[in-house]
């Protein structure tokens, strides 16, 4: 990502234009078709103006939805504008070509400012659009994304949070492989409304968004696990690898289950073992400032902020766990968090080891 603004150059943008037109004046070219993106397991829908435009690399960033173009026939013949309830979608971002790149526009609500964000090509632009559609669903009442990995096991979901580096994404491509069910590799949805996590508890929400990993894969991954991981790699740009999500491995966009545990990383070279420093919630202080910052939630008052993670932590301490992971090996981990919460009844992903494990740790 180049830059990010609340300035006007976004308009007049989505003009594209080819060659003479005899005129003296470059020939006009037609507008990219809109794109309306849906959940694959409902729940989200929204409308991205010009999105035709990355719509390629959108499907390789995104691939949890159901992508579908909309020409100017179909708006007139009022086609492909209604997600499947009927409910009607806004045009809550844009994509326009720029000289200098790709610009990405939004969320387009009321009585918020736009932020029109620049990138160099389509795989960048495709991916700044995938954070931006998090910004859109954040919006949404009682729903907090939370800067976290998750998987779902057989004990609920498994959140596993943590600053950029602690090893978030690995830790859950070594559970999938495991055979656990992955659903965010780096932002999670949470439901917080009252009525559900009454009645089910918080719910983790997969954004369907795609799994990365980081390169080069660290030796100590170990052979098995570095091949299934580069054999699911689907495209590279730079330091980054896209991942293709299996049916049985990655969730896909809107669907969700109870969080079980959640685990802020605390992952230390060379450490043996693996230890969980749990509270009993009359000591969160330290918890709650580790997860403070990983929490979005601009539907939330800043001073509702403490209380929200406060929530969280009671609801993960009500299931199976909540405290500090302090580990060293990724595997370790992995195999660690398999014991303790099982593996949901889907069987091991493809190319993934047969199930099995440490016997569950006290």
């Amino acid at each position: 990502m180049d830059k990010s603004d609340n300035g006007d150059d976004f308009a007049g943008a989505g003009e594209a234009h080819g060659g003479g037109s005899g005129t003296g004046r470059p020939a006009r070219v037609a507008a990219p078709a809109d794109l309306l993106l849906q959940a694959r397991a409902g729940g989200f829908a929204l409308r991205v103006g010009g999105g035709g435009l990355v719509a390629a690399a959108l499907r390789l960033t995104m691939p949890g939805w159901h992508h579908s173009l909309i020409t100017a026939a179909d708006v007139a013949a009022e086609k492909k504008t209604d997600v499947a309830a009927g409910e009607k979608t806004d045009a809550a971002l844009e994509v326009r070509r720029l000289a200098t790149g790709i610009a990405v526009r939004g969320p387009l609500v009321a009585a918020r400012p736009a932020v029109t964000r620049h990138f160099r090509h389509e795989l960048e632009a495709a991916n700044g659009l995938a954070g931006a559609v998090v910004e859109v669903v954040a919006l949404r009442p009682d729903r907090a994304v939370l800067h976290a990995a998750a998987v779902r096991t057989a004990a609920g979901v498994v959140v596993l949070a943590g600053d950029s580096g602690a090893g978030k994404s690995t830790l859950a491509q070594a559970l999938a492989w495991r055979g656990a069910r992955h659903l965010a590799d780096d932002r999670i949805v949470l439901d917080l409304s009252p009525a559900t996590v009454a009645s089910d508890g918080v719910q983790c929400i997969s954004l369907g968004l795609a799994a990365r990993a980081r390169l080069p894969l660290p030796e100590a991954l170990g052979p098995e696990l570095r091949q299934w991981i580069s054999r699911r790699t689907v495209e590279t740009s730079g330091p980054l690898a896209w991942l293709d999500p299996h049916d049985r491995a990655g969730a896909v966009a809107g669907e969700a289950a109870a969080l079980a545990a959640l685990y802020v990383l605390d992952r230390r070279t060379g450490t043996a073992g693996v230890r969980l420093v749990a509270t009993d919630g009359g000591d969160d202080a330290a918890l709650v400032a580790l997860l403070l910052p990983q929490l979005h939630a601009p539907g939330v008052a800043a001073g509702g902020l403490v209380a929200t993670v406060q929530r969280l932590l009671a609801a993960a301490r009500a299931g199976q766990g909540a405290g500090r992971l302090v580990y060293g090996a990724t595997l370790e981990a992995a195999d660690w968090l398999i014991a303790r919460h099982g593996l949901p009844p889907v069987g091991p992903a493809p190319g993934g080891p047969a199930r099995g494990g440490p016997e569950a740790p006290a």
